[in-house]
């Protein structure tokens, strides 16, 4: 409480300026009176929004979790059809660790590292740092070949040896989806109200304590850093209005927040309808042909993992050819390269192979991908649903406050103060 009142914080608290209030004899004085005001403000904060944690807990909420009698690695046939998977996890493994080798190489040779002066604005001062940079050969660089493309390349086939690799490890968790959306049912689960209040409750809670402290809160900090004061609050006054404006946002911000809370639950009486639709339209999209079932999983095409080999067996077979003038390439970084051209020569045999010459990936293969992102956005959108559920509370209290802090604002910089200036010029009209 401001130095101005004789009650503390823990006064009023404890209501003991309404307890003061009600057995003083005679006139209750101006210091009582605010300060009876302010703990029924506090009172009426706090209860609202402890109410709010309450009945928002008290409210039915249930999520689903996605699943299927038939997992992906019970399909017919799944052993032959994922021969195809671990060909084409071949044909990239090699050359994802290959490229790996080379770029830690070319990083360890070609990197290197300098001490720099700068001036730091916040310390005033001139600061030694540690500044990194690249001296690559100009020789490899002008053909196409320095760290920017190594490392680009090197994340092209290693994302796409760890997208079959896990399509290989995650195949008992993926659903055969022959049968289409008929395939998958939902286990529900309600959520437990006595988490979601002490959830809730500490949320709402920690908001309700800032909301009825923040005046007093922005003063400590006043006198502790002076120079970023926030000269708009000042605790000393408006000490009535102030309990006013907070009990009209409790209440006002239980009401809103309140028809939230039961719009959400409304609406979650049809999440199991707009799963199943969900469900029912990723389905009807796995059937695309092989080509788009293809890049739809793996983010590429086969003809641009074609275009890419080349690409790469072009620029190291002249990057393996080439002669770097003045300081001799570290062994290691030709080594490497010469290793990589072989790993990209042997993939392109391997990728003749399996994709033939009409470039078309093979049946088996876009069968058990067409399953695996069906099954991943089944999931992924269950899990999302689920997600907003449990994160409601959350967002509610961060729109609670915000909505808070700009009421608190607004009645500080403006609306006291032009209370002021009103009162101020109906008592110079009074006195004319």
């Amino acid at each position: 409480m401001s130095e101005s009142t004789k009650f503390s914080r823990r006064d009023i608290l404890t209501f003991k300026p309404l307890v003061n209030a009600l057995s003083e004899p005679g006139e209750v004085s101006k210091e009582t009176k605010e300060a009876t005001g302010e703990g029924l403000s506090n009172a009426a904060v706090f209860a609202s929004l402890i109410g709010l944690a309450w009945m928002g807990s008290r409210d039915k909420l249930v999520h689903y979790k996605a699943d299927s009698e038939r997992r992906l690695d019970a399909l017919d046939g799944f052993e032959a059809k994922m021969k195809e998977t671990l060909r084409m996890k071949e044909m990239v493994s090699g050359l994802s660790v290959q490229l790996s080798e080379l770029y830690t190489k070319w990083r360890a040779e070609y990197r290197k590292s300098r001490l720099v002066s700068k001036y730091n604005s916040e310390t005033k001062k001139i600061e030694t740092e540690t500044e990194y940079y690249w001296k690559e050969p100009e020789e490899y660089t002008s053909i196409g070949i320095d760290n920017a493309y190594i490392e680009k390349i090197r994340d092209y086939f290693k994302d796409l040896d760890g997208k079959l690799g896990r399509l290989q490890a995650d195949a008992d968790n993926y659903f055969d989806l022959t049968s289409g959306d008929r395939g998958v049912f939902y286990d529900e689960k309600v959520l437990d109200k006595d988490k979601q209040f002490r959830s809730s409750g500490l949320l709402y809670g920690g908001v309700a304590v800032m909301f009825m402290l923040y005046e007093e809160a922005l003063d400590e900090r006043s006198k502790i850093m002076p120079e970023r004061s926030f000269g708009i609050v000042d605790s000393k006054r408006y000490v009535g209005r102030r309990a006013f404006m907070k009990t009209a946002a409790a209440f006002l911000g239980y009401g809103v927040l309140r028809k939230v809370q039961k719009k959400f639950a409304l609406n979650n009486v049809s999440l199991l309808n707009d799963i199943r639709q969900n469900t029912a339209k990723v389905t009807a999209q796995m059937d695309v042909g092989e080509q788009t079932n293809f890049s739809r999983f793996f983010g590429v095409s086969v003809d641009h993992i074609g275009d890419t080999l080349h690409h790469a067996k072009d620029l190291f077979t002249e990057g393996d050819a080439t002669t770097v003038e003045g300081d001799e390439p570290d062994e290691g970084v030709r080594s490497e390269m010469s290793a990589v051209l072989s790993s990209v020569e042997h993939s392109i045999q391997q990728y003749a192979t399996l994709f033939g010459p009409e470039k078309k990936p093979p049946a088996e293969l876009t069968e058990i991908t067409k399953y695996a992102w069906a099954s991943r956005k089944i999931i992924e959108y269950t899990n999302d649903r689920t997600a907003k559920l449990k994160t409601r509370h959350w967002l509610n209290a961060l729109a609670l406050g915000l909505g808070f802090a700009g009421v608190a604002a607004l009645s500080e910089a403006v609306l006291f103060p032009a209370s002021d200036k009103i009162v101020e010029s109906k008592e110079r009209t009074y006195h004319r």
